[in-house]
């Protein structure tokens, strides 16, 4: 089964003339040409799909991308999905208030308070991006996105016995005409989903690269990508690359930041396509060079299908507000260099000298409760066992909070292990 990520970045509807309305048979010849029995596509637009965000760029554009649904559908590739997340070209910024300008002259101010989705601020500041989300909705068929929705969602599809998960960021939310790099934000609490067991790809999208976001910030969306997603996808810099990163722990991802499809100041104009087929184990990647009446093969690159190692294999998760809990420090403390909402401290921040002592649990007998936490570490007939023990007000569940989201599908699975993770004392 071969399955199309089709990706397109930086159209810009809206500059002169119908120069890109006229490259829409020949995309779907370069692609049928390289695919001919592909059995799914996913149209995904990495953003700056209009130009200046006025209503009728999206016009142009929708009717651009349902014509090329159209013709994928009549090539024989069923189905065509489209999904879209906005640039900082897909603002309207002729609707911007003046509040929204002083909002963002000082926005650590108002993040710094924690971002209210329902509140006048954030409707202010998202406004403008009020005709890209209709316009989403109307190539997705999907219903339109409620506020609290419009920095993250997610698009699931099944093809055949195959599920595909879309994570879709919206990093353009706080943009201006000048854009800084190293100013854009997202909300900590967007990365506490998670990608569902059984997902045979999923797929990170957004239109800026890693260091156009705040330096604190950067690394929350880098930390969540590598561990929920397989592949992502970006743009925003007209120029294209493809890049798979592997840890030293083997962990793999797949970055693929898309050329623009349309900019006359650079070289290069053009689209990508990722084809991955499930049966073969193995995907290529393509990138396709518009040359003025046509598009042709830039240059290709054939890999081993991967799945990030570091996503949750795990039917049994955590929800976000226990997640959170386990993790909560419980005390006031504060640090100069990680200030709330855009950092905040976490059990794991917390040192604390341990005491801390291994033994067998099968071959010495616990009597009695310690003045500090100790861990014991054994075996029994149901497997691996952990207990901590100590007297009230020891710290012996701080102890063991952080590590519990690795220990508690142990203790989900083996029941018969329960009494002796759970004793009385403990």
């Amino acid at each position: 089964m071969a399955i199309l990520l089709l990706q397109l970045s930086d159209l810009h509807f809206g500059g002169p003339g119908d120069r890109i309305a006229r490259r829409a048979t020949p995309l779907t010849q370069a692609v049928i040409a390289k695919t001919p029995r592909a059995e799914a596509c996913y149209l995904v637009v990495t953003g700056d799909v209009a130009n200046t965000g006025a209503p009728e760029e999206y016009d142009k554009a929708a009717s651009f991308l349902l014509g090329l649904r159209d013709s994928l559908l009549q090539a024989g590739i069923c189905p065509v999905e489209i999904i879209a997340v906005p640039g900082n070209h897909d603002l309207n910024l002729r609707n911007e208030t003046d509040t929204r300008g002083y909002l963002l002259e000082e926005p650590d101010r108002y993040l710094g308070k924690g971002v209210d989705f329902a509140g006048f601020n954030f409707e202010t500041i998202i406004s403008p991006q009020d005709d890209f989300f209709r316009f989403e909705a109307l190539v997705s068929g999907q219903p339109p996105l409620t506020n609290p929705s419009k920095l993250y969602y997610q698009r699931a599809y099944q093809v055949g016995a195959r599920s595909i998960l879309f994570h879709c960021f919206n990093t353009s939310w706080l943009s201006r005409r000048n854009e800084i790099q190293a100013k854009l934000y997202l909300p900590e609490q967007l990365f506490h989903s998670s990608t569902p067991h059984g997902t045979d790809l999923s797929v990170a999208l957004f239109h800026h690269p890693y260091n156009w976001l705040n330096a604190d910030n950067q690394r929350l969306l880098k930390r969540f990508v590598e561990a929920e997603a397989d592949v992502v996808l970006t743009g925003h810099e007209h120029e294209s690359g493809i890049d798979r990163r592997s840890s030293i722990r083997g962990q793999s991802l797949d970055y693929l930041q898309a050329p623009a499809f349309d900019d006359p100041t650079v070289s290069g104009n053009g689209f990508q396509v990722l084809i991955l087929d499930f049966e073969q184990r193995s995907q290529d990647v393509v990138i396709f060079e518009w040359e003025g009446s046509r598009f042709t093969e830039a240059c290709s690159a054939e890999w081993t299908l991967h799945r990030n190692s570091k996503r949750q294999v795990n039917p049994l998760t955590l929800n976000e507000k226990f997640s959170g809990r386990l993790q909560d420090m419980g005390t006031g403390f504060r640090h100069p260099r990680c200030v709330p909402p855009q950092c905040g401290l976490r059990l794991r921040d917390l040192y604390v000298y341990p005491d801390l002592t291994h033994i067998e649990m099968d071959k010495v007998l616990l009597r009695g409760e310690t003045a500090v936490p100790r861990m014991y570490k054994g075996t029994a007939s149901s497997g691996s066992l952990r207990r901590t023990l100590g007297c009230l007000f020891s710290g012996r569940r701080t102890v063991a909070s952080p590590r519990s989201p690795r220990f508690s599908m142990r203790i989900l699975w083996r029941g018969v292990s329960l009494r002796f993770c759970l004793p009385a004392e403990t």
